[in-house]
């Protein structure tokens, strides 16, 4: 039995090889990601696999702090991908990842209910009195985000804009799940989220109100490979995978930049 096994096993990273793909070497890779990137990366890996033969991802998606926590401690991790730039270089000046690439570009937009009974019509009448806003906690990409645009609007709406646009603030989402959620439920009329955040039946159920892009800006996920991956030209492959046209085209289906 363990005989045929080993020739099963050694049969596929012939294949893998003879077509070009990447063996597989030490098990699976372990890809840990912020979970506002979890959709188009899942599709990703699979497409990935489907063209390596024996190859194995395994994801971790979660909040951006809460991931690089964990590279931090030590776990398994051969990719990483940070959405926040401070993460970022934190991991680089700890040696725990290698060269950094761009992945994707999420952009903020206004989720309204459904209809938009509000009238919204701009990031400035979420200062109106009486908007109920859901935001992203501090600690999140979104939340952050947030926090800056509503600075730099200032220039658009007045120095009371972000006094008054926090003050219809009424629920903080753990991330943009969190904040399409109370939307959704109909415990706020607002919130600033991703234009990833809204496809599909998402869309359907709320109503989109975009930001005037001079104003909107973007955040930038990057992805490396770990420097204690125990995979790394399998590692390799998948970064380069995701950041080639066919990976991008994966982002740009879920409205990813």
């Amino acid at each position: 039995m363990r005989r045929a096994v080993f020739i099963s096993a050694g049969a596929a990273l012939a294949a893998a090889t003879a077509a070009g793909g990447v063996a597989l070497a030490d098990g699976p890779i372990v890809v840990l990601a912020p979970v506002n990137s979890d959709r188009p990366l899942t599709d990703i890996i699979k497409e990935f696999e489907s063209k390596h033969a024996g190859a194995s991802v395994r994801s971790f998606f979660g909040r951006a702090d809460v991931v690089y926590g964990q590279l931090e401690a030590g776990a398994p991790c051969d990719v990483f991908v940070s959405s926040l730039p401070d993460l970022s270089a934190k991991a680089t000046q700890k040696g725990l990842v290698e060269a950094w690439r761009p992945m994707c570009k999420l952009t903020p937009t206004i989720m309204v209910a459904k209809g938009n009974p509000l009238h919204i019509t701009g990031l400035g009448d979420l200062a109106h009195k009486g908007v109920r806003i859901s935001m992203g906690a501090d600690v999140t990409p979104v939340g952050r985000f947030t926090n800056a645009l509503i600075k730099r609007a200032v220039k658009d709406y007045g120095a009371d804009f972000p006094e008054k646009f926090m003050a219809n603030v009424v629920s903080r989402g753990v991330n943009t799940k969190g904040v399409t959620g109370q939307v959704n439920n109909g415990s706020a009329d607002a919130g600033i989220v991703f234009k990833s955040d809204l496809i599909g039946d998402e869309l359907q159920r709320a109503a989109e109100v975009e930001i005037a892009p001079d104003l909107a800006g973007s955040i930038q996920n990057e992805i490396a490979v770990a420097k204690a991956s125990t995979n790394k030209k399998l590692a390799q492959a998948f970064v380069d995978f995701t950041t080639s046209a066919e990976g991008q085209a994966v982002f740009h289906r879920y409205r990813l930049d």
